[in-house]
């Protein structure tokens, strides 16, 4: 059968797919949520859960950056849970470089990647602390 076909029968039932897909979604939330975990994965960064979890092993399960694990909880209907270890890379190239909590990365990112910033910042808070 043709894509052509595909995406006609896909207009004509497009209703029935979505509600089949939300009412698996709503009955199977850890599937969906690995499956969208592993596609991430594979979609942004090219690597696979194995790739990622053999990262953790060898940062032994901590960011880093500051040495600790995640504790950041995920707020948006997750239950509470713990957030994964961020993976983070550079932006100009794409390439990974580790796995970061969820503050050091959001550091790292609103520093633009920044070395000399973050050494600026760092004389900073020395020449102004206390």
């Amino acid at each position: 059968m043709s894509s052509e076909y595909h995406k006609q029968w896909y207009k004509k039932n497009k209703e029935k797919v979505n509600k089949k897909a939300l009412e698996w979604r709503k009955n199977n939330p850890e599937k969906f949520e690995e499956q969208s975990w592993r596609s991430h994965l594979n979609r942004t960064y090219g690597i696979t859960p194995e790739k990622y979890n053999e990262m953790i092993y060898e940062q032994n399960g901590v960011c880093a950056i500051c040495l600790n694990p995640e504790t950041f909880i995920e707020p948006k209907g997750n239950n509470n849970k713990l957030k994964r270890l961020c993976v983070d890379h550079c932006h100009k190239t794409g390439k990974i470089r580790r796995l970061l909590c969820n503050r050091c990365n959001k550091c790292v990112g609103q520093l633009d990647d920044n070395p000399h910033l973050l050494r600026t910042m760092a004389d900073y808070l020395e020449k102004y602390n206390g």
